[in-house]
């Protein structure tokens, strides 16, 4: 049982990271779809970096204006893949939760 559990602390670590990850996403991108009317912004973006659990968020910025519709799909892209890491990550602590209750 100790191996479940470690690999069930291994997952909640990674989805940890990707749930930080799609916040800054979303972030980015709300920042883009606010400044998408200031003269001289470029749009940024979110790049993924494997890191060893998980996963890091680098903001990078690019020389192109900001796409309205770009940025709505990655906006939808970033909350749902959120929504699914967040529903994942209580499903996950839900059954530890419950296999250290069994054992307590």
């Amino acid at each position: 049982m100790v191996a479940s559990l470690s690999s069930a602390d291994s997952s909640l670590r990674v989805l940890g990271s990707a749930l930080q990850g799609y916040g800054v996403a979303v972030a980015t991108t709300a920042d883009n779809i606010a400044n998408a009317g200031t003269g001289g912004y470029s749009a940024k973006r979110t790049q993924f970096v494997s890191t060893a659990p998980g996963a890091r968020a680098i903001v990078e910025p690019t020389a192109l204006p900001v796409d309205i519709t770009t940025q709505l799909v990655d906006l939808t892209v970033a909350a749902s893949s959120y929504q699914a890491a967040a529903k994942a990550f209580a499903s996950i602590a839900r059954t530890e939760n419950q296999a250290l209750n069994t054992f307590a």
